[in-house]
């Protein structure tokens, strides 16, 4: 039987509030003018949370991918990516019903392409399809590291560059290359395995962490310039493929690997991470659900203090979220194929 990695349940629970941040305030940038003070909270607490789908990818890379396990590919077939096509399949017509108007053409390509925050699942499908070829990658340290190299500059380091004044061309030359194995996802699944498993010293680990920070303050102030040149929200510096958001999620992922790794005392803590960590999956999939009902029956659109409104939708929305991820993780069929 597999050990539980405690500081992957933290990481869940954490990545999962974060992922509600990030759609809430995502949203509300649009309702403030760009550099007042709401404004400005809003994209502190966007920029603060962009880790979340990488280290998600990461911890599944961490799980997947390392070659002294032993991974049963018919399982992970049958079973990991079956699951996440059903999940797919229900959400996304569930999704589309809420939004169906009697275009039965946009139903079906929202069936088949899901709600905007679904794209998550596609990505998970794709890497659990491309493990048995990743994990020849991982089966070397120094293969792993030069995936990794190439990943940092032409995954990160080159279309982050290319985003800034007069730097298209390097696009360009990128494009040109055509280096796309190393310039998707797949580059924080196979990050997962490298950071869950590479012992880093205190004084690499401080770099990380360091480097992290400067990562989320890049992620609000050039989106902040960037927002109150063109006068309009760019969202540029918020993508996954971005360096600041890598440094960034390097650095959680690193933190709590070293810092989060230790059981709670007692039964009942133990039980409530691992019960929280559970129903994290479900939390994803149906959390905008939940911040549409919000919106639409404006539940707490009497308070009127910009801070509060946010704090207490994001409250609100992880309570009900969990709470309905949680029942629907009781039913067993419906936990086995749709959370």
């Amino acid at each position: 039987m597999n050990k539980r990695v405690i500081c992957f349940d933290w990481l869940r629970i954490i990545s999962a509030v974060a992922v509600i941040i990030i759609h809430i305030s995502g949203s509300e940038l649009f309702n403030y003018k760009i550099g007042t003070d709401a404004w400005n909270m809003h994209n502190l607490l966007d920029s603060l949370c962009r880790f979340a789908v990488p280290v998600f990818i990461m911890i599944s890379g961490a799980l997947f991918l390392p070659p002294e396990k032993n991974i049963n590919l018919r399982k992970l077939f049958s079973k990991n990516l079956v699951r996440i096509i059903t999940a797919f399949l229900f959400w996304s017509v569930v999704y589309a019903c809420v939004k169906y108007d009697g275009d039965m053409k946009a139903f079906l390509k929202s069936v088949i392409l899901g709600h905007h925050h679904m794209y998550f699942l596609y990505v998970i499908a794709g890497l659990y399809i491309s493990v048995p070829i990743l994990r020849k990658i991982c089966e070397e340290e120094r293969t792993t590291r030069h995936f990794l190299v190439l990943a940092i500059i032409f995954a990160f380091l080159i279309p982050t560059l290319a985003r800034l004044p007069g730097m298209s061309l390097l696009s360009d030359m990128k494009n040109k290359l055509s280096l796309d194995i190393a310039c998707g996802y797949s580059a924080y699944f196979v990050a997962g395995h490298y950071l869950s498993h590479v012992e880093l010293s205190k004084r690499s680990r401080m770099l990380i962490y360091a480097l992290g920070t400067v990562g989320f303050l890049a992620t609000f102030i050039l989106t902040k310039a960037f927002s109150e040149h063109a006068n309009t929200v760019y969202d540029g510096f918020y993508n996954g493929f971005s360096l600041n958001v890598m440094l960034q999620s390097v650095a959680v992922f690193v933190f709590a690997r070293y810092n989060l790794g230790g059981c709670p005392k007692g039964d009942k803590s133990k039980k409530l991470l691992y019960a929280f960590s559970d129903i994290t999956f479900g939390v994803y999939l149906v959390h905008m659900l939940v911040i549409d009902f919000i919106d639409s029956y404006g539940i707490i659109s009497v308070i009127s203090n910009p801070f509060l409104y946010a704090i207490s939708k994001i409250i609100l929305t992880a309570i009900l979220s969990g709470v309905i991820s949680y029942v629907l993780n009781r039913i067993p069929y419906l936990k086995k194929y749709i959370v």
